[in-house]
């Protein structure tokens, strides 16, 4: 706990110094860029499927290769096992890509990259890959082909969407991201008044209520794994809500494609949020959408009056401090306390 404190701690004063001089903003973002892949990559036995992982790998040491698991994942560990390598070093390899490749995504498309990383690390994207390894890996390398989507180069979105899901299928949900960039806000805006009321009676309860004894699958929607929840979900859907509102008042201020494209994901993502709340394995499906409000926010800062910026960022810094401290500090971010260095 005392680790993450300190964690906190430096990612506050790297803000703070970034806020005030352009040269220490580009020099914070590196800093804190090199800090968490390390962090990441020469962890030890942390997070919930570390262990897990750990099984797989050794499975494929022994020679036993008929997981069912994505052809991606398994055989790049194949090929590291044939290497005799190590199980730390497909720990580390995961690692690293997976956040390189979303530290090139927040370069590429945040208007505030600080801002950005602090959010990515505060909001829990970050420890998300301590345990979801397959899945957020999938989600970095699709994340690289957003670009595409507005160069209208829909061919190699769908090939690098494709790629993504060797490592996890999940990811092929992405492929309703150009459908975002010509559905109508309103249409969104509509979406996300209806799901809204699941923030309160949460979809679990209405499915079983729905859903016939006698279907196949009945049993599923009933098991440990849909019906359990995240308590503390309901605390990081707060500020996203509100803002859908402020934008949808203020959306004349998103010029162009670019800007409505990453304001309608906003939407979508918090509404798909809304109607998973407290199910972690449906808010799963939706890491892939929301982490877009790591781009959303500081896009939505740079709408707001000069003189009262700094005041904003500070507030939502500190709004994505208390979620980091509810999350990380207190519940451990699904085992990611005490950290271990590999060495």
């Amino acid at each position: 706990m005392i680790f993450y404190l300190q964690f906190l701690f430096i990612i506050t004063i790297l803000y703070l110094a970034a806020t005030t001089n352009r040269m220490l903003d580009l020099v914070g973002w590196y800093i804190l860029g090199i800090f968490i892949i390390f962090l990441a990559c020469f962890r030890y036995n942390i997070g919930t499927d570390y262990l897990n992982y750990l099984s797989i790998y050794s499975s494929l040491q022994d020679g036993y290769s008929n997981y069912n698991i994505e052809i991606g994942y398994k055989y790049i560990n194949l090929l590291f096992v044939h290497l005799k390598l190590p199980y730390a070093f497909s720990v580390f390899f995961f690692a690293f890509f997976t956040n390189v490749f979303m530290l090139f995504f927040i370069k590429k498309h945040s208007i505030d990259p600080m801002l950005s990383l602090v959010l990515y690390i505060l909001l829990n994207y970050y420890f998300i890959t301590y345990n979801v390894v397959r899945q957020i890996m999938a989600i970095s390398i699709f994340l690289l082909g957003v670009d595409y989507i507005f160069q209208k180069k829909y061919l190699k979105f769908i090939a690098i969407t494709l790629f993504a899901s060797l490592f996890h299928y999940t990811m092929l949900l992405g492929l309703i991201y150009p459908f975002l960039k010509n559905i109508k806000l309103r249409s969104l805006i509509c979406i996300w008044g209806i799901l809204l009321p699941f923030i309160i009676f949460p979809v679990q309860t209405v499915i079983m209520k729905v859903v016939p004894n006698s279907f196949y699958y009945a049993h599923y929607f009933d098991s440990q794994f849909f019906m359990k929840s995240s308590q503390l979900s309901m605390l990081k859907l707060i500020l996203p809500n509100i803002l859908v509102i402020v934008s949808f008042i203020y959306s004349k201020y998103f010029n162009g494609q670019y800007e409505r494209f990453w304001l309608k994901l906003f939407v979508f993502s918090i509404s798909i949020a809304n109607l998973a709340n407290g199910t972690n394995v449906l808010m799963r499906l939706n890491y892939g959408f929301q982490i877009s409000e790591i781009i959303f926010y500081p896009l939505f800062i740079s709408k707001i009056a000069k003189s009262e910026k700094k005041c904003i960022c500070i507030l939502l810094v500190a709004y994505a401090m208390l979620f980091y401290i509810g999350t990380v500090v207190i519940r451990g971010a699904h085992g990611v306390i005490p950290y271990q260095l590999l060495f």
